[in-house]
């Protein structure tokens, strides 16, 4: 490959603006591995040689509040990589701010506001923070910290693309109607929300090409045996958004299971289902209530310690109804 590129650059005329951009980039991945290993890497490996200083004095004087940084990915990396590792000092000597159910997002924001003096710089680290929580997370992001993000923050586009998000993942709020889907089995037969009213739902969202999906697969089949005698107080359905149907067949066929059902979001991503649950990573859990209502857009894995005792509380509820 560098062969190529060096055949490549004695051909054609690169861009100052490319070679800019990489410039930085090449820079940004030097200080970003003199932060992995300075932190991770000599605890592992106390034997190897400390870093040469001509690498420590380049990172000392690099100055990163600059606003030409920000198209680099390698420095959006550093950016998110010195959020994370001043958090983690600052929850060191503030453990009050410890909020791991929101990913200590507060903090995070707390830090960037001090970390990055540069404006434009700040705008896009607590943007980037924000929508990789909100993308994760949802709405266990603190709306406080929407709020206040929305109030400070002067790029346009970064405040719309927020304030979208925030909506639409608010519009699966606890206690409003799970969007309804139509979806079908392996033979062709349709499942709708509406065949489920009466009973509670948990939905696992998968791929056969998702390894942390498959890896909680025996998690769930527990999870549906413990609860199999409630078989007539919850539904365990499991949707897969694989767009090779055959490889979904292959894998649904493969595996023995019962007391779950398995459906099929055909155009995967880009599905109705996957659209109005906001799935953008997988593997997802959704809990619904009898009523067809959110209970928890982002529900627990199979494999949480918590998950059986929140579906023994839901349907002992249900049962005292």
């Amino acid at each position: 490959m560098r062969q190529d590129l060096v055949k490549y650059r004695q051909k054609n005329v690169i861009s100052a603006r490319f070679a800019e951009l990489e410039s930085i980039n090449i820079d940004f991945i030097k200080i970003n591995q003199k932060d992995i290993y300075v932190r991770n890497y000599p605890s592992l490996h106390k034997s190897d040689p400390p870093l040469s200083p001509d690498l420590s004095n380049f990172i000392e004087k690099t100055t990163y509040d600059n606003p030409k940084f920000i198209p680099s990915p390698r420095f959006q990396d550093f950016v998110r990589n010195q959020t994370y590792n001043f958090t983690d000092d600052l929850l060191i000597t503030n453990p009050g701010l410890q909020d791991t159910t929101n990913n200590n997002v507060i903090a995070q924001f707390k830090v960037m506001k001090t970390l990055f003096k540069n404006s434009s710089v700040r705008d896009y680290a607590m943007y980037s923070m924000l929508k990789y929580d909100l993308r994760n997370y949802g709405l266990k992001v603190p709306k406080t910290v929407v709020t206040e993000f929305l109030k400070d923050c002067r790029q346009l586009d970064y405040k719309k693309d927020i304030s979208d998000n925030y909506r639409i993942w608010s519009e699966l709020a606890a206690g409003l109607p799970a969007p309804a889907f139509l979806l079908p089995d392996k033979n062709g037969t349709s499942y709708n929300l509406n065949q489920f009213k009466g009973k509670y739902i948990y939905i696992d969202v998968w791929a056969t090409w998702c390894g942390p999906c498959l890896e909680e697969m025996s998690a769930l089949e527990k999870l549906v045996s413990k609860f199999s005698h409630q078989a007539n107080k919850i539904a365990f359905i499991k949707i897969s958004i694989d767009l090779n149907k055959t490889a979904w067949l292959n894998k649904i066929i493969s595996v023995t299971e019962s007391g779950t059902i398995n459906l099929h979001a055909i155009d995967g991503a880009n599905s109705k289902f996957a659209k109005a649950y906001v799935i953008n990573d997988i593997p997802r859990y959704i809990l619904i209530d009898d009523n067809g209502n959110i209970v928890n857009a982002n529900a627990l894995a199979p494999s949480s310690s918590l998950i059986d005792d929140t579906i023994a509380n839901l349907l002992k509820k249900a049962n005292d109804k």
